[in-house]
């Protein structure tokens, strides 16, 4: 009775077939490179950097920019495993909370008394807009010469819309190092 009740069973259930349509291999790795990092000859950890402050006047466009600052960041000390290659390396601008659009958000409170239609841009030193959030490009990682690099970039003040209000302005931005 057990094998016929079996048998009546066994064809209602039903087993799926699975094909393998392909492979992903997967590869990179961690580096074992450091370096002390400095931002506008400031130690790592939270750096402010100043910016002017700037009139509303000339400020009546969407992409109307001023203020200008100068962020350099310096690599040096950088020490690699032994017998590997110096290598390079990147910042890496990361999103995260206080960014939109690529930009540096104004967060300053009371927000009353923050200026509004205006976020921070940062640009490369070819004077391109950085995209805060999106991994640095392999045509922004420079070699690790000697035993370091610097690179340089701009923050700006970006108009976004009209008419730009004053007040103050605060944001951030975090950064990590990208080795290859």
């Amino acid at each position: 009775m057990i094998a016929v009740s079996l048998l009546m069973i066994a064809p209602s259930i039903q087993v799926a077939n699975v094909a393998s349509d392909g492979t992903i291999n997967f590869s990179d790795g961690i580096s074992s490179t450091t370096c002390t990092i400095t931002v506008n000859g400031a130690a790592t950890g939270t750096t402010t950097v100043t910016l002017p402050t700037i009139s509303s006047t000339g400020m009546d466009t969407v992409g109307a920019i001023k203020g200008a600052t100068l962020l350099n960041f310096a690599l040096t000390n950088c020490s690699f495993t032994t017998g590997t290659a110096a290598g390079s390396a990147a910042i890496a601008f990361q999103g995260g909370d206080g960014i939109a659009g690529g930009n540096v958000l104004n967060t300053y409170t009371p927000a009353a008394s923050a200026a509004k239609g205006v976020v921070l841009q940062i640009k490369n030193s070819n004077n391109e807009a950085v995209v805060i959030g999106n991994a640095p490009a392999f045509s922004n990682y420079s070699p690790l010469a000697g035993s370091g690099m610097t690179k340089s970039y701009t923050v700006q003040y970006l108009t976004t819309s009209i008419p730009v209000q004053a007040g103050s302005f605060a944001g951030a931005v975090t950064y990590s190092i990208s080795y290859l």
